[in-house]
């Protein structure tokens, strides 16, 4: 049985995770060359930008912080300038690192399926 970090249980990451996988999954074989790529949004990451409950955007960053410290995504600042004065989010995007596929997709129980026998 594999050891499923905690973090993966709190839906923003969970959210976060399936859509990337999903990214990949309709990502051909040619075209995986290419970084798997999102921005950090208020529609994709709402706990962030207006979060429901005190410290939900503090937890949501946190778990996001530890994937990529776990080699599973990798976040980049999208602007240089003036970044001191707002949220280590904003401006910011999730890059899905290749080599956090397997592990990702063991955690999820979402096993890669090949496109070609699937049709």
């Amino acid at each position: 049985m594999i050891d499923v970090p905690g973090f993966i249980h709190n839906p923003c990451t969970r959210r976060c995770l399936n859509r990337l996988l999903d990214l990949v999954d309709k990502t051909s074989f040619d075209d995986r060359k290419k970084r798997i790529s999102e921005l950090i949004t208020e529609g994709l990451y709402p706990e962030l930008f207006s979060p429901k409950e005190p410290e939900d955007d503090e937890v949501a960053w946190h778990n996001l912080t530890r994937l990529s410290e776990q080699g599973i995504i990798d976040i980049e600042r999208t602007r240089k300038r003036g970044l001191s004065t707002i949220a280590p989010w904003e401006h910011a995007r999730i890059v899905f690192l290749p080599e956090g596929e397997e592990s990702v997709r063991q955690w999820l129980d979402r096993p890669a399926g090949d496109p070609a026998l699937e049709a």
